[in-house]
């Protein structure tokens, strides 16, 4: 809170700025660069080991000739495992990164993540359902049981908690805030009511989904995920100057002619819409949402116009880096992506707390 208050007249000064400064633009493309980088590099990490060359012929060249058996090999790898987990890791980790950086500004608050409207929750609910009533429905949605049934959980649970914020009348954005860490409690003791009942078989799966991974991406979950992803990251960047002027505060933000209502319906909306996609993929990964717009935000202020942008940028950068830190490191068997992300995010989070003028 201190954090916004003190820099609310340099917020004010630019709320009328249209053109991003040049140095902004070229952060972004740095970021941009870097994150291309690491999605060449993760294509060459795994079981079998391939060159960047090798990689690029196998994205690039045609069918290879039905003799070399290293190419075809190459083209499977790559086309068919790799790149569909590293898309699935950039898109999830954009996701995460934008919705991150837009409810810390809709909150006020640099520590706010999703988390705090029930996503996550939600999308555990919902997981936690397809573990163990998958039998029922698997003839029906069969692949897509899982990512359908994590997304419509984390709609279902924000859904919820906007309905009882505007039953209660013209509820504060803070207001907001105590509703979502109700139904948070509430949904998770549902999910321990049902986890209670549950199999040990289910309760593993839904274990090790909570752990979170890439490993299970497909091609055919990177359509749904990208639609919702580019939906959400592209809508919360057309309301940069209402985000800037809540700064201010709220009533300062009204006096500016902000609609409050409709700026916290959209971003709630659009950051459900995305982290939810993203949860259905990745389970459960924690601390990108968290640490990308803050990192950002202390290197180049708390601009909207540029922060949304760049915390997409950045969380897919640090998610990808963080898959391949799994796969290096992960021998026979995997170390679960979220497991990695809380390791190294959390010391480095509080590391950043403890700095003085961090917050």
């Amino acid at each position: 809170m201190f954090f916004y208050l003190s820099t609310a007249a340099r917020v004010k000064r630019k709320l009328l700025c249209k053109n991003m400064p040049r140095s902004r633009k070229i952060a972004l493309a740095v970021l941009a660069a870097a994150l291309i980088g690491a999605a060449i590099f993760s294509c060459t990490i795994g079981a079998e080991t391939l060159s960047a060359g090798e990689v690029f012929r196998a994205l690039f060249a045609g069918t290879p000739d039905s003799e070399d058996i290293s190419a075809i090999t190459a083209q499977t790898i790559v086309r068919e495992i790799r790149l569909p987990r590293t898309f699935a890791g950039i898109l999830c980790g954009m996701a995460l990164g934008t919705a991150g950086a837009a409810l810390q500004g809709l909150f006020r608050n640099p520590l706010a993540d999703p988390g705090l409207i029930g996503v996550s929750a939600g999308g555990s609910l919902g997981a936690l359902f397809a573990f163990v009533a998958g039998g029922f429905f698997a003839g029906t949605f069969g692949a897509f049981l899982l990512p359908a049934a994590a997304m419509a959980g984390a709609l279902a649970v924000t859904s919820l908690v906007l309905a009882i914020s505007k039953s209660v009348g013209r509820l504060r954005i803070g207001g907001m805030l105590l509703v979502g860490i109700a139904v948070n409690s509430a949904v998770a003791a549902i999910s321990g009511l049902i986890l209670h009942y549950a199999a040990d078989s289910q309760i593993r799966l839904y274990t090790f989904w909570m752990l979170g991974g890439l490993d299970g991406a497909e091609w055919r979950l990177i359509g749904p995920l990208a639609i919702f992803v580019f939906a959400g990251t592209f809508i919360l960047p057309k309301f940069s100057r209402e985000l800037d002027a809540l700064a201010l505060g709220e009533a300062e933000a009204e006096f500016a002619g902000t609609d409050i209502a409709r700026l916290r319906r959209v971003v709630v909306w659009s950051s459900a819409a995305a982290v939810g996609a993203a949860v259905s993929v990745g389970g459960m990964i924690g601390f990108i949402g968290l640490v990308a717009p803050h990192l950002v935000r202390l290197v180049f202020g708390p601009a909207h116009r540029f922060l949304l942008p760049a915390s997409g940028l950045l969380g897919g950068l640090l998610l990808v880096a963080a898959d391949i830190a799994v796969r290096l490191c992960g021998g026979a068997s995997e170390i679960p992506l979220g497991v990695v992300t809380s390791l190294i995010g959390a010391p480095f989070f509080l590391g950043l707390l403890m700095r003085k003028n961090t917050l």
